[in-house]
């Protein structure tokens, strides 16, 4: 009980520090507050030309749009921002002297497709300490959470994006691959947390998992399982693409089965009993995300097989979680501090050179042989 509160108390801890580099408004007067909070901004070259639009400035503030709008005006009132028909707010000039300062962008966008409450608890701990390492080069670091950035063709959304949030350089979190290329295409300093195409030139810090699959594909193959499976999201982060390919390579003398789901737990489970229903089913299950990780060794208990006896289970990925589970889940495990730090390393190549490709740094998990893998 006392590591679970722990354990609880450092999460919430890392939530909120992550939030240091955009302030959030008071919840008392909340017109006030969110008014002060762009005037900061602008004061401090936030927005050196045009404010994002409103839904986009409403999500990063928290707060509802007639709020915003409410902000905003009293802004306007006070000769600090100008509103044409069809464009967006321009600061303005007093008494030919700009309000806002352009200067050299200090802040990191770091970009997600999920809100740092969505996130394993693994990701937000290595989030938190990329913050610190940011903040002690005087760089701040901004989450920037937009699900619609990681469709297929949203080169409209890339650029909005760029525009709206000025920033020194950008930190992709679970970016495809035609992300990667349009950032690269147009010449935009950004790492890549994660894997890249071998062709794309963009910088990239991830956990080896080409390599981690292959040993998971070994070691089964070496403990007499010749019927193996990998369940990977439907995701199309290059990252799972690696580790499809290595646990190909491990799985020499096996039968393989890559399944991908929709990451839901519904999804999850109805593939695994599509596979349970072969008439030569798989024995072997090594599981990307912690998270799927976890549902499949409780669904395959509740179809009342026995793990390890029947079927033995890995977990690619791991999460402080895991270390309650019963029985003992075999993973493969990396520091967030270490991972940080090769990020924060790798950021600050990529602000000196700007956008010439830094080399793929891999870090090699250390396998954690737990009871479902006995």
């Amino acid at each position: 009980m006392l590591l679970v509160k722990s354990f609880d108390q450092s999460f919430m801890k890392a939530v909120s520090s992550i939030h240091a580099a955009l302030p959030l408004p008071e919840r008392v007067s909340l017109v006030t507050q969110t008014a002060r909070i762009l005037r900061e901004g602008l004061a401090g070259g936030r927005w050196p030309g045009a404010l994002p639009g409103e839904r986009l400035l409403a999500e990063q503030l928290r707060v509802s749009r007639p709020t915003l709008r409410a902000a905003l005006a009293q802004l306007e009132k006070e000769g600090l921002l100008q509103t044409s028909h069809g464009k967006r707010r321009q600061a303005l000039t007093v008494h030919g002297k700009r309000k806002v300062s352009p200067g050299v962008p200090k802040s990191i966008c770091l970009l997600s497709p999920h809100p740092l409450d969505e996130v394993p608890p693994m990701v937000l701990f290595w989030i938190n300490e990329l913050r610190v390492r940011l903040a002690e080069l005087g760089q701040g670091m901004e989450l920037v959470v937009r699900p619609s950035a990681y469709h297929a063709r949203a080169e409209r959304t890339w650029e909005e994006l760029v525009q709206s949030h000025p920033s020194a350089a950008w930190v992709l979190f679970l970016s495809t691959e035609p992300m990667q290329r349009w950032f690269a295409k147009h010449k935009i300093p950004a790492l890549v947390v994660g894997s890249c195409p071998p062709d794309d030139p963009l910088p990239s810090v991830d956990v080896d998992y080409r390599a981690a699959c292959r040993h998971a594909a070994q070691w089964f193959s070496g403990h007499g399982h010749k019927r193996l499976a990998l369940l990977l999201p439907s995701s199309g982060c290059p990252g799972d693409q690696e580790s499809e390919d290595g646990f190909r390579e491990g799985a020499v003398k096996g039968e393989v089965k890559i399944v991908r789901h929709d990451a839901s737990v519904t999804g999850v489970c109805a593939k695994v009993d599509r596979l349970l229903a072969l008439a030569e089913a798989p024995t072997a299950f090594l599981i990307a995300r912690s998270a799927h990780a976890l549902t499949v060794l409780t669904h395959l208990q509740r179809r009342g097989l026995k793990v390890p006896q029947d079927v033995v289970l890995i977990s690619r990925d791991e999460d402080p979680y895991l270390q309650h589970v019963v029985p003992t889940l075999a993973r493969y495990t990396s520091r967030p501090q270490q991972f940080a730090r090769k990020v924060g390393e790798a950021l600050v190549q990529v602000l000196e050179r700007g956008v010439k490709p830094v080399r793929p740094v891999r870090l090699m998990p250390e396998f954690l042989r737990g009871e479902t893998a006995r």
